[in-house]
């Protein structure tokens, strides 16, 4: 390890590495011989919230540009409003035709895995059965085992016994890769497939009451 002349107190050593920028850092951390082991720790620190920070902030510049309002709650999630008129992005295909689905309350959610590099996202509580409707319930029990079969969206429900009712969500996540281009492609592609999974749910429960 190479001579060290003076030490220097954390506080000055966090004020000097919050200056310095993404790559600084990342020099300083590829030769950690230079420094104290304290100064590499704080530095891997304030690299890691940089790339987080990167994280979040295409991601919101993305859905800004899908023309989608979003905001974090306090949990830490991204929410976001799918724009009713946007529908050059957001779409239901058919064999037959284009099926444009009604988007004024769909609501979805963003949450970040740091560690792994991922997002997830998901749409909350999309449909609601009563308990009490027994057959019902178990129509939308097969139409979500169904559904699930060969597919990267992950539909579950949970019993809301509170409110006695029965409630679905769709969740899929991918990979985060800094690139703009190809995230809001395939943040596109997700929410569609999402958005195809509630018409494929709700058009088996339509096939299976007419039987």
């Amino acid at each position: 390890m190479a001579k060290k002349n003076c030490k220097l107190p954390l506080k000055e050593w966090e004020e000097t590495i919050n200056k310095m920028s993404y790559k600084e850092l990342q020099e300083y951390i590829a030769d950690p011989d230079v420094c104290y082991p304290e100064f590499i720790e704080l530095a891997n620190d304030r690299l890691k919230e940089l790339k987080n920070e990167d994280m979040r902030n295409t991601i919101i510049k993305i859905m800004a540009e899908m023309g989608c309002k979003n905001q974090f709650d306090e949990d830490g999630y991204l929410s976001f409003f799918v724009n009713a008129d946007n529908t050059d992005y957001f779409q239901l295909l058919t064999e037959e035709e284009k099926h444009y689905i009604n988007l004024n309350d769909v609501c979805f959610t963003i949450s970040f895995d740091y560690d792994l590099r991922y997002i997830v996202i998901t749409e909350h509580c999309w449909k609601k059965v009563r308990l009490g409707n027994v057959d019902e319930v178990e129509r939308l029990k097969c139409a979500i085992n169904r559904a699930n079969f060969g597919d990267s969206v992950v539909t579950a429900y949970y019993m809301n016994e509170e409110e006695q009712t029965m409630e679905v969500s769709c969740s899929t996540s991918y990979p985060y890769l800094p690139n703009e281009t190809y995230l809001k492609d395939f943040i596109n592609y997700k929410i569609t497939e999402i958005l195809c999974k509630n018409w494929f749910i709700n058009r088996y429960l339509e096939v299976e009451k007419m039987k």
